[in-house]
């Protein structure tokens, strides 16, 4: 891998005009420049197009518009054009925050045997007016294959990766993502690190809440390709809070064992957890409100306006 390996970030885009840009916003806000940002449009009607012109020049983006067979089809379409060494898809209506590629180059550098890598998410509903921070365990391939794999907007891989895998499954209209990384975890090296990586969005009009049964159906197709037990739908959601439940207190418990150090790191306990200098120490009173989602409880409106995720503009 490169000294300075170029990252490209693939963004499949339909009629999502209301939050590109603050999708693109949170790519030209990163503190690692050597990227590239590829938009596949699938001839949006809205006013996407405009908001592309818009930032057209001002870095490292290139688009086109033209009717596709999906978001997958779409995706396929960027990686052909990529020239990166470390791969990744950012949907529109989804976030990096600033460090994101930073930390990201720099953990592929240092580990050049991994082919890719995941981390944690705030999750932002923008429908419920919250905002969560949520955990993943470290990786398990039999796991994940029955539990449907990783928070996508936090994967990346190596190039390496994509020319011994290929690109995802057309066939797929929303589980592709979940059959890409076991196909590239089968054949290759996966990592979690402990870091937030990315913001993900819901909202009403999120593809895998409007297609939940067709969600649902992909997710016990890719299970029976690979060979996982069928497990009924409640008997999964179970699983799904109770792992949730018990890794988020795990690292709730690394988090403030390492924010208790007595080395004189303790005032610095937000970057040294986060492996990063870019977050800076909250006060008291903000810090104690960003730990709620920790004992199941929700943030306020008040603090996702006031989050310094650094996509440029307030959420």
């Amino acid at each position: 891998m490169n000294r300075r390996p170029m990252v490209s970030i693939i963004t499949p885009s339909y009629n999502q005009g209301e939050f590109i840009e603050d999708t693109i916003l949170s790519i030209t806000g990163q503190t690692y420049r050597n990227l590239e940002h590829i938009v596949v449009d699938g001839g949006s009607t809205d006013n996407t197009l405009d908001i592309l012109r818009k930032y057209a020049g001002t870095y490292d983006l290139s688009w086109s518009s033209e009717p596709d067979e999906g978001m997958y089809q779409a995706i396929n379409k960027g990686l052909k054009k990529a020239k990166g060494d470390i791969l990744c898809y950012l949907n529109t209506d989804d976030l990096y925050l600033p460090w994101t590629l930073e930390a990201v180059v720099g953990y592929f550098t240092r580990n050049q045997q991994v082919d890719l890598l995941y981390g944690d998410i705030i999750h932002l509903d923008d429908t419920k007016g919250t905002i969560e921070l949520t955990f993943s365990p470290p990786f398990n391939l039999k796991w994940a294959i029955v539990t449907g794999g990783l928070y996508q907007p936090a994967v990346f891989w190596s190039r390496r990766a994509y020319e011994r895998v290929g690109g995802l499954d057309e066939t797929l209209q929303i589980g592709g993502d979940y059959e890409y990384w076991i196909r590239i975890a089968m054949r290759g090296s996966v990592k979690k690190v402990t870091e937030f990586l990315a913001v993900d969005r819901s909202h009403d009009n999120r593809k895998c809440f409007v297609q939940s049964d067709l969600s649902e159906e992909e997710l016990s197709q890719i299970r029976r390709r690979y060979g996982a037990p069928t497990i009924p739908n409640e008997a999964l959601k179970f699983i799904y809070r109770f792992y949730g439940y018990f890794w988020t207190r795990c690292y709730m418990t690394l988090f403030i064992v390492k924010s208790l150090r007595s080395d004189g790191r303790s005032r610095r306990f937000w970057p040294f957890f986060l492996n990063t200098g870019n977050v800076h120490l909250p006060s008291t009173s903000r810090l104690i409100l960003r730990l709620l989602p920790y004992v199941g409880k929700r943030l306020s409106p008040w603090v996702i306006n006031n989050l310094p995720i650094g996509c440029g503009k307030s959420l």
